[in-house]
């Protein structure tokens, strides 16, 4: 009797073929999805570092020409943060409002003439916090800010923060 030539598979090794396959699959698809996560994760720092630096630089900016015995500080309302608000008159003459509104920073100023112009600046802030760090020295102001970034809206515990911190020496 001639031999015959067996060419095919048996069940058992296509069966651990496609389990050896779908772990290999598994590993890709896992790698990818945490290389996902780590990109977003990266982009909502950056965003939120420039949303930061350039809100303090605006406000370091206007509170070097304020007069410094025209600065108040407060809060918008009571669910608000505490010092969360501060109102001071530039030498120009005019006066200027930051202000947390829920997640979101504001600037108001008003001119002479009782014009105001409202200015949304960031949407992502946790706290903003206006203080005094020595109370016999009215001409340095500390302004600390955190903005807070959720890259998956749907995923919990997956957030960016930023903390920021800048002395400002009052010019006036």
């Amino acid at each position: 009797m001639p031999l015959r030539k067996n060419s095919g598979l048996t069940l058992t090794e296509l069966v651990m073929a496609v389990a050896i396959f779908s772990l290999i699959i598994l590993g890709v698809q896992t790698f990818f999805s945490q290389g996902i996560t780590q990109i977003r994760l990266i982009i909502a720092k950056i965003d939120i570092q420039r949303e930061a630096r350039a809100n303090l630089s605006l406000m370091n900016k206007e509170l070097r020409q304020a007069v410094a015995s025209s600065i108040v500080i407060s809060r918008e309302n009571a669910n608000q943060p505490p010092y969360s608000k501060i109102m001071f008159e530039t030498i120009k003459g005019t006066t200027v409002y930051y202000y947390q509104e829920g997640v979101k920073l504001y600037q108001d100023v008003y001119t002479d003439n009782s014009a105001i112009r409202r200015k949304f600046l960031a949407e992502n802030l946790r706290f903003v916090h206006f203080v005094f760090p020595k109370s016999d020295d009215d001409s340095i102001l500390q302004v600390s800010a955190c903005f807070e970034k959720i890259p998956y809206p749907y995923v919990t515990g997956i957030r960016a923060l930023q903390v920021s911190i800048e002395k400002v020496r009052i010019m006036n």
